[in-house]
């Protein structure tokens, strides 16, 4: 099983937002893979630094892991592996 490692920060209306740290290679310049209100979608970069982190992602988790995880719809639908996601909340100050 792969790791992925993912970061929450909380935006501005309150809703927590997850940040995939080792998406930059797949985004435009600039850009940072993100998952919040059940859809993917990029954000600017320096728009993810200037947002707090978030205290309270457990259900964002997982959700995510029901998703991505060994059990998950991805795995099931012939994703090339399931991930192991891993909280690395340091990892949003090294983007």
């Amino acid at each position: 099983m792969n790791t992925y490692r993912v970061a929450y920060v909380q935006e501005p209306d309150g809703q927590t937002l997850a940040v995939f740290p080792e998406s930059t290679p797949d985004c435009r310049d600039g850009r940072i893979l993100t998952y919040g209100s059940d859809e993917h979608g990029e954000v600017d970069i320096d728009w993810i630094k200037e947002q707090p982190l978030a205290d309270n992602y457990d259900q964002l988790h997982r959700r995510l892991e029901a998703l991505y995880g060994p059990s998950g719809p991805a795995a099931s639908a012939g994703a090339s592996a399931p991930v192991q996601l891993v909280v690395d909340q340091n990892a949003i100050a090294n983007l």
